[in-house]
């Protein structure tokens, strides 16, 4: 689209008095046109003849300022003259009707005051005229108080015009970011006035419904309103390129307007005015549905004085799609300058001075008359920028004073940094620094103000002034520089007399705070003693923050408590000594009295305007409100918090609100967010060397890494935090990271490096509260767990929960007992651990309830809740009876041995849904029962047991009792296969993958989908193929050889192995991440040798089986059965059908003798080498390991009674740590002979 020039009167612009026939009289030349909006319609009429009159004259550039009645009288002239200038510089290049606006604030001028009384209209009018006469160089003026004809088009508008009509032009280019000039004073009656630039697109129309259709340009103010005409005027075939402005907001209206528009209609602008944020999503709805190509742009119409909202409504139409421009190219849109500091570059300087000092001086005189503040900052501005130096200052300190009696703190710094930037005399100058310290303190950035205080000290020899020394010092103590506030007030203490006064009595309150800040508590108790002054509330609070530091809760309570009770205390002390209170309690673990005491002191800080003494309370109130599991409100208290220490410049306590938002992110499950928070705190806190809060930072960061899954990232940010924990002796931050850094070496397989920082943390948090206790003995537990210490980590899951109890720790009750479910499952407790399961299940759903809907998910998916989110809980002791489903889709044929209808006396199937593994033992029954109450789950279960033991008939029994009895069954026995074949035959392999792909072929894991995958012989598994198995088990996604497009599976995995995975996993041949994927549980089938009673009745069985095939009756006599009893079943009960079937062949007659069964067994002989679970104590030849374990115990003892019984010594003997020899000695069994030492 291109700017045109008008050609006929058709496309000008009509106005509510003769403005046509002037502009046609002018022969569509340039008019310039200065119009003064009051409204007093009784001279309406004759400056309608004097536009009739001045039209007539040519060759003037066409300007419309128009002047609000609520401008002040005395800037008329001055203000319209720089708006003049201004819009002159902008536009003179670009033929076009320009409109610069002064208004107030609002759209509707009809709604303007009259012109005041006090206004001498002659001298205004000629004002106007001689600056319009000046620039338009002999031009045409016209001075119009109608209603303005285009007072709601938007300078805005117009750049965007120019923007997209010609990007190579100069308008087009230009930064546009100080064209409008927005300067805002107060308004008489408490409103805001805001002066804006308003621009109108050239030669277009604005077309109210009434009026006639055939323009270019039409604007709808109410879309209800006229919408026939509107219609009509959208049809209209005679006029192309139209336009369709619409202010307001009825997206009903407007979308029935845009289906009915003609395919001609090249732009669309919508301003929707205040309702932007709300009807922007509505407009790109309206856009959707009406499917037309349009461009469209959405313009704000940016009447208030709030910066806030109207950045949040510049951003709402950006996501909305309205705004094209990058967010650091939208100043242009709007902008916040004092009049004449954003005039153009071309505008000479002296010009600009003189306007300011001739305003400043004006500004002044009113502030005499109204006594207004902002006047008198308004004219030190203009001071300021004209150069005038000697009033700056006069008027500055003033205007300073001022706004900082009206609690207008910002305001009256900005002042002071002004100020100090002029030269001065050096006692004026060290009163601005003095100043500007109190400011900045006051202001809570402490850096600045120790800064000015610094400087004053430069500036002065000696400190004649007590509360001069008081004032430096609490700055210097607040940003952290204790020694020299120490320094300055060392010459207080003059005596015990002195202390009566009031300066000095709280100057030695201060330096007893400074003596208890370095850590010198005995200086900090000789100076409190000092102090007699008329408050007691001070010492109070000294004493209580003394003992604070001791850690003697108890007393720095009493005195916290009497310090807030002292009738007349100053708020500020009982807001510190209620905000200590608070914290007290916190540490205590008395939540509730915590958040009572921490409201009180922020309500205290609220009602003085102390700001940081509030971001404190908020930042504090929300860790209360995390521990109380309130977590929506915490994460709102703890947001503010950050952004009040951000605003203030406190980069530490920034930091800690990062790193407490980050710690609350975590456990919501939000580990992206948390990463960001933790990222930025550390980033922060390397910058400005605040080594406390990088420490935090890296422990959150580790806790993020932790929760992804990333076990090497999290250890090595732990690690350092530890270190640096360990090396500042914290000791409460040094437990919570030793815990969380045994939580990563536990799941990482490092057993004994967890073992050891076990050690380190039971030594760390003998002392400490409930909360810390009960996390000591989790960590335990889980570590007890790991290395199948069930009966010991079910004890202290079980002690851990009631810590956790105590407190009302309602996560780490659910973690605790969750440890303690599994630990009683593999301890066989199977119903006890399903109760538990279900308790904590419950308490995790009632927790999760307090979020907000969109939360939860995240919630519940956190790494420590898995197996509680995951698990179906059902009636096992229904699924165990229920009928076994159809076979059908089995795909692996079942050569194992057949079922019999008819079971010889006191033979039965070992469980009903498992109906082919026979046998009466107690031990198996017992797994079995475990197996069929797991099987209705979707948990991965894993299959232990040596070779022989019916592995295979168990997995098909829970498959079949399982919600995936008929979907696919696949078996893969891994230890078949090399590394090439086993990834081919498990994920597939495209063609041409690998020499003989000639066609695709589809993997176990697809063959199994929707169904369940049986992995035989899964210790077997190389490193390599650990890996990959791993990441299909967590991705559920698996990509073929060759390939490269991940293909989802939906596959429940049972495994089963004959290997001792424990060993393998210490000596790093099994990954332990993999281990816990595919152990969701664990049942052991007992061998053979452990079930005496059922070797006779296996064997029976057999025979009969035998018999059945062969039509011949055979028998064992009492001697075969005496022999099969003592044998030791290496081979378990594939060994003993295998002899059943050598003997039924061998027999020469109808029984069979113990001869046969002895050759029977030596056909089929196996050598006894050590399965891989045999028991610890095993003395094989042969086995490495148990030698090594038969050395450590000779070792060991030879230790103890070389020491008399001292473990310490015994350790140090043997060169090992004292932790590591009594877990060697517990594991062992070893006896310790008792101490020899008195």
């Amino acid at each position: 689209m291109t700017i045109h020039q008008p050609q006929s009167q058709s496309n000008l612009l009509p106005a509510q008095v003769p403005l046509e026939r002037a502009l046609d009289l002018t022969g569509h030349r340039s008019l310039l046109l200065v119009r003064v909006d009051f409204q007093f319609d009784h001279e309406k009429s004759s400056l309608s003849e004097q536009v009739s009159k001045e039209c007539a004259r040519t060759n003037a550039v066409v300007l419309n300022v128009a002047v609000d009645s609520s401008i002040r009288p005395l800037l008329f002239p001055v203000l319209v003259r720089t708006l003049v200038d201004r819009a002159l510089s902008h536009f003179l290049p670009v033929p076009s009707l320009v409109t610069a606006t002064l208004n107030h604030g609002g759209s509707n001028h009809s709604g303007s005051r009259p012109m005041p009384r006090d206004v001498d209209r002659p001298a205004l009018f000629e004002a106007l005229r001689c600056v319009a006469q000046d620039l338009a160089g002999g031009g045409p003026v016209v001075v119009l108080t109608s209603t303005p004809v285009t007072n709601d088009l938007d300078f805005v508008d117009f750049i965007d015009y120019l923007r997209n009509s010609d990007p190579s032009s100069a308008a087009g280019g230009e930064d546009f970011s100080d064209a409008c000039d927005v300067h805002r004073h107060r308004h008489p009656h408490g409103r805001r006035t805001l002066f804006r630039w308003v621009g109108l697109l050239p030669c277009d129309v604005i077309l109210p419904p009434t009026w006639s259709t055939d323009r270019r340009f039409c604007h709808v103010a109410n879309t209800g309103d006229g919408a026939q005409t509107v219609q009509n005027w959208l049809q209209s075939p005679t006029v192309r390129d139209k336009i369709l402005r619409v202010t307001g907001g009825n997206p009903r209206y407007l979308q029935q307007l845009l289906q009915s528009m003609p395919s001609d209609m090249d732009d669309l602008v919508v301003r929707p005015g205040r309702a932007l944020t709300g009807l922007a999503g509505q407009l790109r709805d309206v856009l959707v549905c009406a499917g037309k190509p349009l461009r469209v742009k959405t313009l704000a119409h940016l009447t208030g004085g709030n910066d806030l909202i109207v950045g949040r409504t510049i951003n709402a139409m950006r996501d909305a799609g309205f705004i094209n421009a990058a967010p650091d190219q939208t100043g242009w849109m709007w902008a916040c300058s004092r009049s004449a500091r954003a005039l153009k570059d071309d505008v000479p300087a002296d010009k600009i001075k003189k306007i300011n000092n001739d305003i400043a001086d004006l500004t002044i005189e009113h502030w005499f008359v109204d006594g207004d503040p902002a006047n008198l900052q308004d004219a030190v501005w203009r001071y300021l920028e004209a150069g005038n130096v000697s009033k700056a200052l006069e008027y500055g300190l003033e205007a300073a004073t001022i706004a900082e009696g009206a609690l207008s703190t910002r305001n009256a710094l900005d002042i002071i940094e002004q100020l100090l930037q002029l030269p001065t005399d050096p006692l004026t100058y060290r009163k601005i620094l003095r100043r500007g310290s109190r400011l900045s303190a006051t202001l809570g950035d402490f850096g600045r103000a120790a800064g000015y205080a610094f400087q004053y000290l430069e500036q002065t020899g000696t400190l004649d002034s007590e509360q001069l020394r008081g004032e430096l010092a609490r700055v210097f103590v607040l940003a952290g520089h204790v020694s020299e506030a120490i320094g300055v007030l060392t010459g207080t203490i003059h005596g015990d007399t002195d202390a009566q006064f009031p300066e000095t009595a709280n100057n030695i309150a201060l330096l007893a705070d400074a003596y208890r800040i370095a850590g010198k508590l005995d200086e900090s108790l000789v100076t409190c003693r000092k102090y007699v002054g008329p408050t007691v509330a001070e010492v109070s609070l000294a004493y209580g923050s003394i003992y604070f530091r001791r850690g003697e809760y108890g007393e720095a309570e009493r005195h916290y408590t009497d310090a807030a009770n002292v009738s007349g205390a100053p708020w500020d002390v009982v807001a510190r000594a209620r905000h200590n209170l608070g914290l007290i309690a916190l540490s205590s673990e008395r939540y509730t009295d915590a958040a009572r005491h921490l409201h009180e002191g922020l309500q205290l800080c609220e009602a003085h305007g102390e700001l940081r003494g509030a971001a404190l309370g908020r930042y504090n109130l929300g860790i209360v409100m995390e521990h109380m599991e309130r977590f929506p409100l915490a994460e709102r208290l703890l947001a503010v918090a950050a952004d009040t220490f951000l605003l203030s410049g406190q980069k530490q306590l920034v930091c800690s609100a990062l790193v407490t938002q980050s710690d609350l992110m975590l456990r919501l499950g939000n580990l992206k967010q948390a990463h960001q928070l933790a990222q930025r705190a550390l980033e922060l806190a390397t910058k400005h060397h605040i080594d406390y809060s990088a420490a935090t930072a890296k422990v959150r960061l580790g806790l993020a890494n932790l929760e992804r899954g990333r076990l090497g990232l999290a250890s090595q940010w732990l690690t350092e935090a530890t270190e640096w924990f360990r090396e500042t002796h914290n000791r409460s931050d040094l437990s919570w990271a030793l815990s969380y850094l045994i939580e990563t070496a536990t799941e990482n397989g490092e057993l004994e490096r967890a073992q050891q920082h076990v050690d380190e943390l039971w030594d760390t948090t003998a002392d400490a509260g409930n909360e810390l206790a009960a996390t000591t003995r989790l960590c335990e537990a889980t570590l007890r767990l790991a290395k199948h210490d069930h009966a010991e980590a079910s004890r202290l899951a079980q002690e851990a929960f009631v810590l956790f109890e105590r407190v009302g720790q309602r996560e780490g009750q659910i973690r605790s007992l969750n440890i303690q479910s599994q630990a009683l499952i593999s301890l066989g407790d199977v119903f006890t651990a399903t109760e538990i399961q279900q308790q904590a299940r419950a308490m995790l759903l009632q927790l999760a309830e307090v979020l907000p809907e969109a939360t939860r998910p995240r919630f519940l998916s956190r790494r420590v809740f898995a197996t509680l989110t995951t698990t179906t809980q059902t009636d096992f002791s229904v699924a165990g009876r229920q009928k076994p489903q159809s076979d059908q889709s089995i795909k692996t044929p079942d050569t194992s041995h057949k079922a019999h209808k008819e079971k010889p006396p006191g033979l039965q199937s070992a469980h009903p849904g498992i109906p082919k593994l026979l046998g009466n033992s107690p031990l198996l029954r017992q797994a079995l029962d475990f197996a069929a109450k797991v099987a209705r789950s979707e948990m991965p279960v894993l299959l232990l047991g040596e070779t022989g033991t019916g592995k295979e008939l168990v997995a098909r029994g829970i498959v079949n009792i399982s919600q995936r009895a008929s979907k696919p069954f696949v078996r893969v026995n891994v230890a078949s296969f090399v590394e090439n074949l086993l990834e081919s035959e498990l994920f597939g392999h495209e063609r041409g993958a690998f020499t003989g792909a000639v066609t695709r072929r589809s993997g176990a894991f697809e063959q199994a989908d929707c169904g369940t995958l049986f992995l035989d012989e899964i210790g077997d598994i190389s490193p390599k193929m650990q890996v990959s198995l791993l990441r299909v088990l967590q991705e559920g996604e698996v990509v073929r050889v060759g390939g490269s497009q991940p293909i989802k599976v939906n596959v429940r995995v049972l495994c089963a192995t004959n290997r001792d995975l424990e060993r393998l996993i210490r000596e790093g041949r099994f990954r332990l991440d993999l281990y816990h994927r595919i152990c969701g549980f664990a049942v052991k089938l007992p061998p053979l040798r452990e079930r005496h009673d059922d070797v006779v009745l296996l064997a029976t069985e057999f025979l009969l089986a035998r018999n059945e095939e062969s039509n011949r009756q055979v028998s064992l006599s009492s001697g075969a059965i005496q022999v099969l009893k003592k044998h030791p079943w290496p081979g378990n009960v594939r060994e003993l059908d295998q002899v059943i079937r050598s003997a039924h062949l061998l027999a020469e007659d109808s029984v069979i003798s113990p001869a046969v069964i002895t050759r029977s067994m030596s056909s089929f002989r196996i050598v006894p080498t050590q399965p891989d679970d045999a028991i610890v104590g095993s003395e094989s030849i042969g086995s490495m390991d148990a030698a090594t374990r038969k050395l450590e115990v000779e070792m060991i003892r030879q230790a103890l009674e070389q020491s008399g019984g001292n473990i310490t010594r015994a350790a140090e003997l043997l060169c090992i740590k004292r932790p590591r020899l009594s877990l060697k000695i517990k594991e062992y069994g070893i006896f310790v002979p008792t101490t020899k030492d008195p």
